[in-house]
């Protein structure tokens, strides 16, 4: 017959087990689903750029991807390249949105960073992979494609250990691409900026994921060099 006492702590363990079940759905819930405000700000941000499409010039080079794209201050090393980077952006959404901006202009250079938001929000490395795979398709009349590596964050950061191992399963997938699509060109920043496997905590704003100007204006050179050599 059980005591009081072990009676007491069946209860307790299985109303902890209830509630941690319970909170942990509604964590992940909430990692995977679209907040109402982010949703807002990617549907106007989204307008805006579409607004601009119409007035940029044929050698325009469209630069998509997320807030770390959006930071870059990329006329710095090409007046040509337009910031195209949108907060919070995932590859799904971008792939939208290059299919809607596809119908305004088209242009023969493109640069494209994606990825480190979808794995935050619990996507597939498949899927992420394949929603490049069809952005790749999408634009495959153009000349080159400056496809980015995505980058790790910092060890302080939840989930690091998870987030980057992923980073590096989707990032052994880009480098396989140009196989595939000729037209791409790889910009390797893992390589350059990683430090065994981390965002080095002295090279981000404080928040594990965003760089500071010193790495973004190293990140510009290496596409600058890139688009020297094609």
């Amino acid at each position: 017959m059980l005591t009081r006492w072990c009676k007491y702590n069946l209860l307790t363990s299985l109303l902890l087990l209830f509630a941690l079940g319970y909170f942990g759905v509604k964590i992940y819930k909430d990692q995977t689903e679209p907040d109402e405000k982010v949703a807002y700000f990617l549907k106007n941000t989204k307008i805006l750029q579409q607004r601009q499409l119409k007035d940029l010039p044929e050698t325009a080079i469209p630069f998509y991807g997320d807030s770390l794209v959006q930071e870059l201050a990329v006329s710095r090393v090409n007046s040509s390249l337009i910031n195209f980077g949108i907060g919070h952006d995932h590859s799904s959404h971008l792939l939208t949105r290059i299919r809607e901006d596809l119908k305004q202009q088209q242009f023969s250079r493109y640069a494209v960073a994606i990825g480190i938001n979808d794995i935050g929000r619990g996507v597939a490395v498949g899927d992420i992979y394949n929603n490049i795979l069809e952005i790749l398709e999408s634009l495959s009349f153009a000349g080159t494609i400056y496809l980015h590596t995505s980058l790790p964050v910092a060890e302080s950061r939840d989930a690091a250990l998870i987030i980057n191992r992923k980073v590096r399963e989707i990032n052994d997938l880009l480098s396989e691409v140009p196989k595939i699509h000729k037209n791409v060109v790889i910009v390797n920043t893992y390589k350059s900026i990683a430090v065994n496997g981390f965002l080095p905590e002295s090279l981000h704003i404080g928040d594990g994921l965003h760089l500071n100007s010193a790495e973004n204006r190293e990140w510009l050179e290496l596409l600058s060099a890139a688009l020297n050599e094609r």
